[in-house]
């Protein structure tokens, strides 16, 4: 699909213009959820005449900016409109300073909106191209500052503007440090009233616990710091500077980065900046009677996130992996990922060769893999009695079993390198003169190289220029170099120096062999001594996971005797992956087939639809040969918790840690043409079993727990 039918999809929408108009508002909490926006927009009729010049601003914006063709997706997500929003709420508070005629007023609006408009173009563009960041409302920032000089200009004197009439009182209950931060949150709509201020608290609140959280951090160190400098809580003005602190605690606890408690550090700190930066800022003000609005957040914000993505060794303070999402959805995201996908910055091969073998030596092996040369693994083809050859105590090299076997390419890549004259050595002998033999060096797509040794003498098959695809034969291992006996060398490096240090990487995609059966192995590092096998895709399997799936299934599901109907619906999402959905739940998954694996990326919904219970068995589904296969996988099980219980574990586990299990799997090839179980089992909790089907993917299943079984079938 052209982006220009992207774009034509997406304002053909009759809900579009809806949504850009309520992102507009939900985007200041951070969020693309329509309600939260709602809420906002219906909270500022407190005070109609502000409701409606911000109102009006947001339309005005949209209006223009679907007229000169800016982006689509950006109007439509909030993020080229909100400022006009905030803009227009500066128009409505100046005008109880300066009283202007409508028909002023209305051309005053107007070029204001356009002018935040665009603004926001501009500085969303050079604050992306220089930090790679958004330009948050510093757009907000610069035009709400022009606007408070024009009116200062008016008089040349400071602006004060007069106290508006509420529709409803300020509420008297209230402390004096709840009610100042409830206005806070009311100051971000230009609104310092504590009652609207405890209806948008609430509305963050249900959208994200820990942003609440991390809001009431951010506050209570910003405001500390202040007093520490004289500044009193007392004062009426407190909230125009104080929403900076709100605003700095949800950006950079749950936001920017993934909830834990660095990020609650992190807040304090950010807290600190902000209001050493809001004095500072007031001197430059003072004889304005101007606030600081959002420039102290903007401004350490933009610092704080750009300068920790500048870091070598992040160990702490992740990226949120879900922009626009809620922090609790970030934290899970996260830790589910980092459980199933274990040290994703490394770069991964696939087997070097078909069959089995035994890793001979490791990373960090006590013969040659140390110093600069210990990220590197060797291979020698074994019986199950540990013989390298028939008879064991050969002195022939045709004997032993890895001498002559196939290499096979581990990535796609070019070869760069070819090394294939060298004469193979006597067992037990080695040439430290060509310490590496014959060789071949292929540059993978991501730029980093990989080196194969110890060829057999003119066996290599490729050529320097060619381009390989993994599985691609690249020649025989032989007995060249320093190699007493017949192995294959594999290692990684960041140069194509024959010499080059090497750098650390995972396998991906094997089986390992582990006492008494094989277990198949999607992503890890196999130990010296280990026996591993390669394996070999199934087009039949992965035939049920092709386009046909592309379409509405209907189950029957029979829970305690009663029998109910769920329809999912199945389709490709704008960046190519499974979107499954339920019509009856609301639930929703997203998977991809990742390297021949069937992989569910991400799940989400209520635990009584029948897409959360297979959760389990279609997690992750190997697409390969083999009349039985078994996997384990650690995992975070809260997908299968009630909402009361996930709302608990999101705010503890955040700052406690998360209690993980793992998942035993396990596929199996039915007499049945073409059909397939998949049963995956969790101890003390839940045993569940799919059927799938080249014909009808996932065809039926069963949910067994202490609750009960559960069945499904397709009809």
């Amino acid at each position: 699909m052209t982006a220009t039918e992207e774009q034509r999809q997406m304002t053909g929408s009759p809900w579009w213009c809806l949504d850009a108009l309520l992102h507009a508002y939900s985007i200041l909490f951070f969020t693309q959820k329509r309600w939260v926006g709602a809420c906002l927009l219906i909270s500022t009729f407190i005070l109609p005449e502000f409701a409606i010049l911000g109102l009006v601003s947001v339309l005005i914006a949209l209006g223009a900016g679907w007229m000169f063709g800016f982006d689509r997706a950006a109007l439509r997500n909030g993020s080229l409109l909100f400022n006009s929003l905030l803009v227009g709420m500066t128009v409505a508070y100046l005008q109880g300073y300066q009283e202007i005629g409508s028909s002023h007023l209305w051309i005053l609006v107007m070029t204001a909106s356009l002018l935040a408009l665009f603004v926001s173009v501009m500085l969303n563009s050079m604050v992306y191209h220089l930090t790679g960041l958004p330009a948050m409302s510093l757009p907000f920032v610069v035009v709400s500052m022009a606007l408070f000089f024009l009116f200062f200009s008016l008089n040349w004197m400071p602006v004060v503007s007069s106290n508006p009439e509420y529709l409803v009182a300020e509420p008297r209950w209230m402390g004096v440090w709840t009610k100042s931060f409830f206005q806070s949150f009311g100051a971000l709509l230009f609104l310092p009233h504590a009652g609207m201020g405890l209806i948008l608290c609430v509305v963050l609140i249900v959208h994200s616990r820990l942003a609440g959280l991390y809001a009431v951090v951010g506050f209570l160190a910003g405001v500390w710091f202040l007093a520490g400098f004289g500044y009193q809580i007392e004062q009426e003005s407190l909230s125009w500077v104080s929403f900076n602190f709100v605003l700095t605690g949800i950006a950079l606890g749950g936001g920017f980065f993934v909830p834990g408690r660095s990020s609650l550090g992190l807040v304090v700190l950010g807290g600190f900046f902000c209001g050493a930066i809001a004095i500072a800022v007031r001197v430059f003000l003072l004889n304005f009677n101007i606030p600081p609005l959002a420039l102290p957040f903007n401004l350490v914000v933009l610092m704080m996130v750009y300068s920790l993505r500048l870091r070598t060794n992040a160990n702490s303070l992740h990226p949120a992996p879900i922009p626009g999402g809620s922090a609790e959805r970030n934290f899970r995201k996260f830790t589910s990922d980092r459980l199933r996908f274990a040290d994703p910055e490394l770069p991964v091969l696939h087997p070097p060769f078909s069959g089995d073998r035994v890793v001979t030596q490791g990373f960090n092996g006590g013969i040659t893999h140390r110093e600069d040369w210990q990220f590197a693994l060797d291979f020698e083809v074994e019986d199950f009695e540990d013989s390298k050859s028939a008879p064991a105590s050969s002195r022939q090299l045709e004997d032993y079993y890895t001498h002559g076997s196939p290499v096979l390419s581990p990535c796609h890549g070019q070869v760069v390198r070819v090394v294939n004259g060298i004469a193979d050595n006597p067992i037990g002998e080695n040439n430290l003169q060509d310490n590496w033999g014959n060789l071949v060096i292929i540059r993978m797509e991501s730029g980093l190289f990989v080196k194969l040794c110890h060829f057999k003498n003119e066996s290599i098959k490729v050529q320097p220029g060619d381009y390989v695809v993994t599985g691609t034969v690249l020649g025989s291992c032989g007995n060249s170099g320093r190699s007493p006996f017949p192995h294959l060398h594999l290692q990684m490096q960041k140069s194509d120096t024959i010499g080059a240090a090497t750098i650390p990487f995972r396998m991906i995609n094997f089986q390992q062999y582990d006492s008494k059966s094989w277990k198949f192995v999607r992503h890890g590092l196999p130990g010296q001594g280990a026996r591993i096998g390669a394996v070999h895709a199934d087009p039949g399997l992965a035939a049920c996971f092709d386009h046909r799936m592309s379409r509405d299934w209907e189950y029957e599901v029979s829970l305690g005797g009663k029998s109910l109907r769920e329809t999912i619906t199945c389709s490709l999402d704008a960046w190519g992956n499974w979107l499954f959905q339920s019509r009856q739940t609301g639930a929703s998954m997203t998977a991809r087939v990742i390297e021949g694996i069937f992989t569910v990326l991400d799940i989400k919904g209520s635990n009584k639809s029948l897409l959360v219970m297979a959760w389990p068995a279609l997690q992750r589904i190997p697409l390969i040969k083999g009349s039985e296969l078994a996997w384990s996988e650690p995992v975070d099980l809260s997908v299968l918790d009630s909402e009361v219980v996930k709302m608990g574990k999101d705010l503890v586990e955040p700052f406690f840690g998360v209690r993980s299990a793992r998942i035993e799997s396990r596929l199996e090839r039915l007499p049945v043409a073409r059909q397939w179980a998949v049963t995956a089992e969790i101890k003390d909790r839940c045993r569940v079993k799919i059927l799938i089907s080249n014909h009808d993917w996932m065809t039926e299943g069963t949910y067994h727990s202490d609750q009960g079984p559960v069945q499904w079938k397709v009809v």
